[in-house]
């Protein structure tokens, strides 16, 4: 049986695409060279994308008759379904893998593109189960055409921590996506004055840029653009980790959530459907306004250490029975066989 991953480039799913070449006997097709960049702007996005579809036209032969085909990019999987509706390849399957279309707009488009690039053998491969409805919904796609795998952990783990990241005690918040940082630091400013605050993003977040612009005081230290393994440093360091979500998107925020389970670290979220299915009030802390609901959480992760290892016992249980390595990978062998 042949299997293929077709995927941007080598660090795209680093470890899912190793599950896959090691477990179930994948071969993964780099579209181009390099190892691409975790923050992209619009325009580099773009760019990637005329890149994959280059290499997708060059290695055709390699997956034109393949069993499965297990496709990441968004630019490129639309050529390879047309492609596959214009019968230039034709894989038995074709998986479309971290499947994400939130904006409206970009839905507006889709639902019509889809209408005419969808077949039969085509399947939609989402990491939030309310996708599942959104899809449906905005895309007109079928539930059948739809699968749904956790965003989990694909053993992406690491013991090396440096402690000496931060001295002090200090609460973290990082993220890239869908964040409403300015809310949570006026919101820390007006009512957490003494509290410090550890802000990881990028400069594309305007919001970030022009806090730390006009921030005079020494309680609130905001970082840009840190390699992951500083990130990680921080979190691990940090009383607890907020996710300042500014939109309930169908999708946004599992991988820091995720590393916050991994490390058994408190999680103080805005009130999303996607953080509903990772954690709940027994677990988590879900808050709505960064005025009382922040201030009462940081009050109790600061004085009630009972009811915070209640939460993270929790937490850890939910993270063994639904999102740890061994649950994922049995998952991704259930999909495979589907398929």
């Amino acid at each position: 049986m042949k299997r293929i991953v077709l995927r941007p480039n080598k660090n795209t799913y680093s470890s899912a695409c190793k599950f896959m070449k090691d477990s179930l006997n994948f071969e993964l097709i780099e579209l181009f060279d390099g190892t691409g960049k975790s923050i992209k702007s619009g325009k580099e996005h773009f760019a990637e994308g005329i890149r994959s579809i280059s290499g997708l036209l060059k290695n055709r032969s390699k997956y034109k008759q393949a069993d499965v085909v297990i496709a990441i990019g968004n630019i490129s999987n639309l050529l390879l379904l047309l492609m596959n509706k214009l019968h230039l390849v034709r894989p038995k399957k074709i998986l479309w893998w971290a499947f994400f279309i939130h904006s409206k707009k970009a839905q507006s488009t889709m639902s019509k593109i889809l209408r005419i690039l969808n077949s039969k053998n085509v399947r939609y491969v989402v990491f939030s189960e309310c996708e599942v409805e959104m899809y449906q919904a905005k895309l007109g796609l079928l539930r059948e055409s739809m699968l749904y795998i956790p965003y989990g952990d694909w053993g992406d783990t690491r013991s090396d921590f440096k402690n000496d990241a931060e001295t002090a005690d200090y609460f973290f918040g990082g993220g890239y996506s869908n964040r409403d940082n300015g809310s949570l630091l006026d919101g820390w400013v007006k009512n957490l004055p003494h509290e410090r605050l550890i802000l990881i993003g990028s400069k594309n977040n305007s919001d970030l840029v022009d806090f730390n612009n006009r921030y005079k005081g020494d309680k609130i230290k905001i970082l840009f653009d840190t390699p992951s393994e500083v990130f990680d440093d921080y979190l691990n360091n940090a009383k607890a980790c907020i996710l300042p979500f500014k939109e309930n998107t169908g999708a946004s925020g599992q991988s820091v959530m995720l590393r916050c389970m991994r490390l058994n670290k408190l999680v103080v979220s805005k009130d999303t459907d996607i953080m509903k299915e990772y954690v709940n009030n027994n677990s988590a802390f879900l808050i709505h306004n960064y005025d009382y609901d922040l201030v009462e959480a940081v009050k109790v992760i600061n004085g009630n250490p009972g009811r915070c290892a209640d939460m993270l016992k929790a937490q850890q249980y939910l993270y063994l029975t639904k999102f740890s390595y061994q649950t994922i990978t049995k998952r991704s062998e259930e999909i495979v066989g589907t398929v």
